[in-house]
């Protein structure tokens, strides 16, 4: 419907400069011919734009709600989640036009919002873990605890080099605790691309020719996801052990 509307917007746009070209010439009327048509343009992609896609599969999460998550993350978790709003509503709209039985037996309406869902909380984690990297200054951890065992060498006190040493301890702990968030970071990325690509073929295959072996893929892809789905909780829950550990 939507569509029609843009198109009855842009034709009635074309009609209108046809007319001034015609009424004032090529000279006086090119201006206001380009100018007619640049706000019809303007008004048929908004009507485009606004268009969303209903489905028979209820979101888990509402439109309120990734916008309330977009304005906490960063740029890149910004591009991830945008891209999962993207592969969404695409799904939804095949899913839509593709309801078959062998659809339905695959679980790949189940599997797709489980691993969204999933996606979702990892972009959240990921973003979470760089906040923290932010707010340390590792070079200066690095410095700090050089001076440290400089002085540890130096120290005869005991007094003062026992509590050098606890120093020292704390240090090298903070450190350590930076690198895992590196390497946390790295699995996180993993997960967040191996999911949204999962997700995307997905989608392709949803808007392939149904041919013989379709049911066959079908699974497949289900299967596909539902593993994602495994990941993305093994390293939640790997994660959640190393938060309150």
């Amino acid at each position: 419907m939507r569509m029609l509307t843009s198109l009855v917007i842009l034709t009635t746009g074309l009609l209108i400069a046809i007319w001034l070209l015609a009424r004032f010439g090529l000279l006086a009327g090119l201006a206001p011919s380009i100018a007619v048509l640049s706000i019809v343009a303007k008004f048929a992609l908004i009507s485009i734009q606004i268009r969303k896609p209903k489905s028979r599969f209820k979101k888990e999460l509402p439109e309120e709600s990734y916008q309330e998550l977009i304005e906490k993350l960063d740029e890149t978790g910004k591009i991830d989640i945008q891209r999962l709003i993207e592969l969404e509503w695409a799904f939804n709209d095949l899913v839509d036009n593709k309801i078959s039985q062998q659809f339905i037996a695959a679980e790949i309406p189940n599997a797709f919002q489980v691993l969204k869902s999933e996606t979702v909380v990892i972009i959240e984690k990921r973003n979470q873990y760089r906040q923290q990297l932010s707010k340390t200054d590792v070079l200066e951890l690095r410095s700090e605890l050089e001076k440290t065992r400089l002085a540890m060498a130096e120290e005869d006190n005991t007094q003062f080099q026992s509590k050098l040493i606890t120093k020292d301890q704390t240090l090298k702990q903070q450190l350590a605790n930076l690198k895992r968030i590196n390497v946390n970071l790295e699995k996180l990325d993993e997960d967040i691309n191996s999911s949204l690509n999962s997700l995307h073929q997905t989608v392709i295959l949803l808007s392939e020719p149904i041919t013989e072996d379709y049911d066959n893929r079908l699974m497949k892809q289900a299967d596909k996801l539902k593993r994602e789905v495994e990941i993305s909780q093994e390293i939640n829950t790997e994660l959640s052990r190393y938060n309150s550990g």
